[in-house]
């Protein structure tokens, strides 16, 4: 079906941006939609000219259409990441999104974050034959007229809540390319890390991460240099190691106390909380933590509440998976939650920082494969236009459903370094 003066949308608006932007749909469904972009024109009247993207069962189709001409762009299958599912995800919670940049005359659809491989059509419009190159930019692509995008539903859909965000929103961008997930300080790069594109660059990363960013890259934030002038035999790594490796050792007991909190199925998904600092009520929990990752152990896979984050790595190092936007688990007798979407991994070691946003690598899960412990700093912190303020971490749990985990601590900073000095005196008087 096409868009006819018949079809109402059921929702519409303009792009915020003139010319450019991206539409979100989050919602639970189990029937096609369409969405479609076309001029925005005084009183409603329907242009004859528009981009339709139809998701259907099993497909995705991009039609540009003109008084005179149809450009069809049908989804490919398999697709690298999605497989034959490139379609809706029948009545699962999803993202839905559609990219429409007039300045590279580029439209793109995907499902989950914005990223290459969540991207399922890729359409470079401007490569028709080059007679038809007026007519496709003048249509569909010139810059200086403000468009509308709209959405139409067939019937039996469920609006709900998605990973705590509206059923429909914007960003004022495009997507044009991946972010990459290590950071740097800007004052160290040179042009072939700007030609390369390895990193992101502190400067350039979004102003909530990049006050955590300045705050845990301060020279002494280094548990190497934790000392106590009084006890100058103490040194703070050492007896982190000694007391998870212990039995009966503080750090040893609160491991195994934790056990199960994150499902019984696998009991190495624990790890140290360790706070710093006091609420302020702009992150979920204490914005500044200390983890504490013994070797072969980590977390579920989790995501932080649509917060923007920041992890620098203090000792030791982790493996990152990334996976894509999870709000539900996926049923099946075959799944396990190792399964949920899985994208890709990288490994940081110390000194390492990486980040999170809304859209980047907010769904992950990090493990320690090495032989020692491993520690980072984790910040939080809630985004100017976050009107929700999620205060849970949402994790796929042992059963296959998604639970919540509130930020919690284990003990403050203060307490840890306290309680392992005296722990080390106390085992050189033995």
């Amino acid at each position: 079906m096409t868009s006819t003066e018949q079809d109402k949308p059921t929702w519409c608006k303009p792009f915020p941006v003139i010319g450019k932007g991206t539409f979100l749909f989050n919602v639970s469904r189990n029937r096609p939609f369409r969405i479609i972009v076309r001029d925005l024109v005084p009183n409603s009247q329907i242009d004859t000219s528009f981009i339709e993207m139809k998701v259907g069962y099993e497909e995705a189709i991009l039609t540009c259409k003109t008084d005179n001409h149809n450009f069809v762009y049908p989804s490919k299958k398999p697709h690298p990441f999605f497989g034959n599912n490139i379609g809706i995800e029948k009545d699962l919670f999803c993202t839905y999104w559609l990219s429409y940049d007039s300045d590279r005359m580029i439209v793109k659809y995907g499902k989950g974050y914005r990223m290459n491989m969540t991207t399922i059509l890729n359409e470079n419009v401007y490569l028709v034959k080059e007679s038809l190159r007026k007519i496709i930019k003048d249509a569909f692509f010139n810059p200086t007229v403000h468009r509308n995008v709209e959405l139409y539903d067939e019937v039996d859909v469920t609006y709900s809540m998605m990973d705590v965000e509206t059923v429909v929103d914007f960003d004022h961008l495009p997507f044009v390319s991946d972010r990459p997930p290590i950071a740097v300080d800007s004052s160290m790069l040179n042009m072939f890390d700007l030609d390369e594109g390895r990193f992101t660059y502190s400067a350039s990363l979004p102003k909530e991460c990049l006050e955590l960013y300045t705050n845990v890259t301060a020279k002494n934030v280094d548990l190497a240099l934790m000392e106590d002038d009084s006890c100058p035999d103490f040194n703070l790594v050492d007896a982190i190691r000694n007391s998870i490796r212990t039995p009966d050792a503080l750090l040893h007991g609160i491991l195994k106390s934790k056990e199960g909190e994150f499902g019984k199925s696998d009991p190495r998904q624990t790890y140290l909380r360790i706070t710093l600092g006091h609420e302020f009520g702009n992150s979920p929990g204490v914005p500044y933590v200390l983890e504490i990752w013994p070797s072969d152990h980590g977390s579920p896979i989790h995501n932080h509440g649509n917060s923007y984050g920041v992890i620098r790595v203090l000792h030791g190092g982790l493996t990152i998976n990334v996976y894509n936007k999870t709000s539900q688990v996926k049923q099946s007798t075959t799944y396990t939650p190792d399964d949920q979407d899985y994208m890709f991994d990288f490994n940081v070691k110390k000194d390492d920082v990486t980040w999170i946003s809304p859209n980047w690598y907010q769904t992950h899960k990090l493990w320690n494969n090495t032989d020692d412990f491993c520690a980072t700093i984790q910040c939080y912190k809630y985004g100017e236009n976050d009107n929700t303020h999620w205060p849970y971490f949402d994790y796929v749990a042992s059963c296959n459903v998604m639970d919540e985990f509130e930020p919690n601590s284990d003990l403050t900073f203060t307490e840890l370094f306290n309680k392992l000095k005296d722990e080390f005196l106390s085992s050189k008087s033995k």
